[in-house]
């Protein structure tokens, strides 16, 4: 099952460029497209969800790109807090 979620369109303008989001325990990672460039970066960033702190963040040229980095960023984060 996967955990990315699709997002068609935000209602706040914050959040139009949001493409997907990343759930994981005790971590969410947004997708964002970038609308000032062509062709298209997504920037992905990591946050804590007790602190809200940034802990990654990173940019691509496709979304399933960003969304294999970010993936596997969230799979050493947790590889580095179970040790």
């Amino acid at each position: 099952m996967s955990n990315v979620r699709s997002f068609p369109g935000g209602r706040q303008k914050h959040e139009s460029n949001r493409v997907a989001r990343i759930l994981r325990p005790g971590y969410v990672c947004d997708i964002i497209r970038d609308p000032h460039t062509d062709p298209p970066i997504f920037h992905w960033v990591v946050q804590d969800c007790e602190t809200n702190e940034i802990t990654g963040l990173g940019q691509a040229y496709s979304l399933g790109e960003a969304e294999q980095h970010a993936s596997a960023f969230l799979f050493d984060l947790r590889q580095r807090r179970a040790i």
